[in-house]
This record gives structure tokens, sequence and C-alpha cells, in this order.
């Protein structure tokens, strides 16, 4: 009987202990982030970024445990799966990597928590440069905060031009000067790709915003060719739009452009970063200032000898008229869900991720120009290769309209831009475009351009 005794408190001891070592683990919260993976066989700087920004918050809060949402798959395919998870309580993040264009049509659609309070109390927001804080502004309100941004260009293989008795530096002065270096080069050096540029449907926003809006904004009407901001409307038709499809028709008609295998293939861009430009395959590449982080030792594809090979000239507008030159910059942003239950503690990881020293290695690490003015304080940050270049083509630089029409608009540039690479009339990628964006903001909303 004692022994039963014995043996019975032993066992209530053993069933207070595991109640409360259940009680502990179902106290624990889990702080889901998601954010977009390209490749999922390699820890990039974004996942290696967020990782350590995620070791830093649970050592701050030990009742939490960060649980990344990893969604693999192209950026098209990232916007619509996060739209859909954001929708419900029971599927959405608490933190978002949001790219900064989709800001607008996310709040609008009530995705997204505004920051206002959060960033009013923080003593680190003055850090980051106003571009930088109004760029995720909606109706007034912050809904994200910027983790680095970028400007584009024109990457080219130094060896080729001068295999093809073109002389570096290069720097086209016109639309024409970059057709004839890229005729000129399909002429003497065979085998290689003249000139690179993203276009149609399966790189989405990398199409439009690379390929198409670096040509359409060194038109005539500069600023004001995708969406007139004197007027408040959107340009469905006009001689800047017509040129641009003109230029992207004649690069894949005349082959001087990638295969249409090639660029209508969603990882194109992964390719022609960790492929084609470092095996010398690509003369020209209208591109990204990031690509270069494809390139460092412990990046994807190091290749030690790109800063004598490569290098990167402004675009110019479309007859050197000035300014002379024009780039595009954008971003991504870490966003609150609006439906989280986890908000204050999704704010704690954004400052985490957000300091400056985290940022400093993350913007040095994927390619982005910093956005918070202390950034430059770090040796990581401060010896980025071909800073003064990209600060240079920072001042020539445009943003996207980001009003919530814009990413259905952006499809329909897409589209058009597909008609215009096949071949098929300019005339009728003009029209089609015309009347989708006329449907997609009401014809109030438009204008045309003789």
């Amino acid at each position: 009987m004692k022994k039963f005794s014995v043996w019975l408190v032993l066992l209530s001891i053993l069933m207070l202990l595991l109640s409360v070592s259940v009680m502990a683990a179902t106290s624990q919260t889990i702080l889901k982030v998601a954010y977009w993976r390209q490749n999922p066989q390699i820890i990039g700087p974004k996942t290696a970024w967020l990782t350590k920004a995620a070791s830093e918050f649970e050592a701050t809060h030990p009742n939490v445990k960060v649980q990344f949402v990893q969604i693999v798959g192209s950026e098209g395919d990232y916007y619509t799966k996060l739209d859909l998870m954001m929708r419900s309580p029971n599927t959405a993040p608490d933190v978002v990597y949001e790219d900064s264009f989709m800001i607008g049509s996310d709040a609008a659609a009530g995705f997204l928590l505004a920051l206002n309070k959060y960033v009013d109390n923080w003593s680190e927001w003055q850090h980051f440069y106003p571009s930088m804080q109004d760029i995720t502004k909606f109706n007034g309100n912050v809904y994200g905060v910027m983790n680095g941004s970028d400007v584009r260009g024109l990457w080219y293989n130094k060896d080729i031009l001068q295999k093809a008795g073109i002389n570096v530096p290069w720097q086209p002065k016109n639309w024409a000067d970059i057709i004839n270096t890229a005729q000129l080069i399909k002429q003497k050096i065979p085998g290689v790709i003249p000139f690179s540029m993203y276009s149609g449907v399966p790189d989405d926003e990398g199409s439009t915003m690379q390929g198409f809006e670096m040509l359409l904004y060194g038109t005539a009407m500069g600023n004001n060719s995708l969406y007139d901001w004197d007027t408040g409307k959107w340009v469905i038709s006009s001689k800047g739009i017509e040129d641009t499809l003109n230029f992207i028709q004649t690069v894949f008609t005349q082959g001087l452009a990638e295969p249409l295998q090639d660029a209508l293939n969603p990882q194109y861009g992964t390719v022609v970063g960790q492929q084609l430009l470092p095996e010398g395959k690509i003369a020209i590449d209208l591109d990204g200032m990031w690509v270069w982080n494809n390139w460092i030792a412990n990046g994807p594809t190091p290749w030690s000898d790109w800063e004598k090979v490569m290098g990167f000239a402004l675009m110019p507008t479309q007859y050197g008229q000035a300014p002379g030159y024009v780039s595009l910059s954008g971003g991504w942003a870490l966003s609150i869900a609006a439906v989280s239950k986890n908000s204050d503690l999704a704010w704690d990881f954004i400052k985490i991720a957000s300091s400056a020293e985290n940022l400093a290695s993350f913007d040095y690490h994927i390619g982005n120009t910093a956005v918070r003015d202390d950034e430059v304080n770090y040796p990581i940050y401060a010896n980025s290769p071909m800073a003064d270049v990209f600060a240079n083509a920072m001042n020539y630089t445009h943003y996207r309209p980001a009003f919530t029409a814009y990413p259905k608009i952006s499809y329909q540039i897409d589209l058009a831009m597909e008609t215009a690479m096949l071949g098929q009339p300019i005339s009728s990628a003009m029209s089609n475009y015309a009347d989708a964006v006329t449907g997609i903001v009401g014809s109030q909303n438009v204008e045309s351009i003789k």
C-alpha cells in the first residue's frame, strides 16, 4: 500500500510537469512572416536577412516563434498567392514582404494595416529618405517600411563590344545608338544575344518596369507618358506608346533580342544573371542594378572578374532630349496584414529587420540602393561596387504611378508587349491596350495624345 502511494505521488508529479510543459508550449505565439523566395535551393540574401532578423527578434521575445511562409513561384504568382492569403484571418501572415507598387491596391483592398501610429513613435524613421517614406504611402497613410530601392540601366560586356569594334566605356546617346550597336554586334559576334530585355506576360512587372517603362519614360511626355499628372488621367494612346512598342518589335523581329522561348520563360531573369551574363552570352542587357549581386563571392554564381568585364551605361531618352537619360526606381517593403492578431509583435519584427546594420548588409548582398541615410556608416555597404554610378542614375529616375489600377494596367502593358514582340500589328496592340485600360479606370479617366 505504501509502495502504491509513492507511485501515485510520482505519477501526480509527472502529470503536473506534463501539464505545465503543454501549457508552456501552447502559450508560445507564432509570428508568420511571408516572403517571395525565387529559388528554394539557394539561401539567398533575402532569406539570410530575414533569418537573422528572426534570430534577433526571438532573442528578445522568448515566447514568440517566427514562422516563415515562403511563397515559391514567379513574381506574378507571388502577388496572387499573397493576396489570396491576406483575405482571411485564418491564412493571413502577420508580416508581409510587399512590392512597393502593390501597396496602393493592397491598402485599398483592406489587406494592409496603416503604420502611422508605429512610425510616428519610432525615432529611426527619420533616417529613411523622404522619397522612401513617401513611396509606401496611400491616402496619407504609411503602409510599409522600405528595405531597399534600385535603379535600372544598360549592363554591357566590355569584351564583346570591343571585339565588335565599339569603344568602351560605352554610353549611347539615344535609342538609335542602341539599335545600331546591337546590329553591329549581331553582324560581327555571332552566338551572343546583342540586346536582352524583359518583355511579355511571364516576367510580369519585370517586363513592365525594366522593359516598357524604361523606354516610354524616355519619350516626349517624360514623366507624364503613362499617367498624366497634369490632367490626372491615364494615357491610353500616344506617339510615345507607339514608338515604345515599335522599338520592342524591332529588337525581337530582327533577331537582336533573346529568342522568344527564352523571353517568355518566367525564370528568364535568373537565367540572365546567373548564366547568360557570366558566360559571356549577352552583349547588352537592359536590367536592374542588382544583377551584380549574383556574382559576389557568396552569391549564386561567383564571378571574380565581373567588374573588369561588365560596364553600366545610363539608358538614354529617345532622341537624347533633356534630361538625356532615364531610369525607374522601385523596391520592396515590410508591411503588416490588416487582419493580423499580432500587429505589435509584427512591428517589433519590422523594426529589427529594418535596423541600419541589417539593411546595410541586406542591401549590399542583394544589390540595392540604400533607403536609410545611415547605411553608409557600415563598411559593407559603403564599399558597394559601382555605388557612384548607380547614385548618378538616381538623378534621372521615375516612380510608377502607385494607384490601385496600376497592377491591372501593368498586365495590359505586358500583353501589348507580347503582341509587339510576336510581330503582330502595333495598331492592334495599341487598340487592345486602350480598350482594356478604359475598361479598368473608366472613360472619364483616360486620354489620347495626338
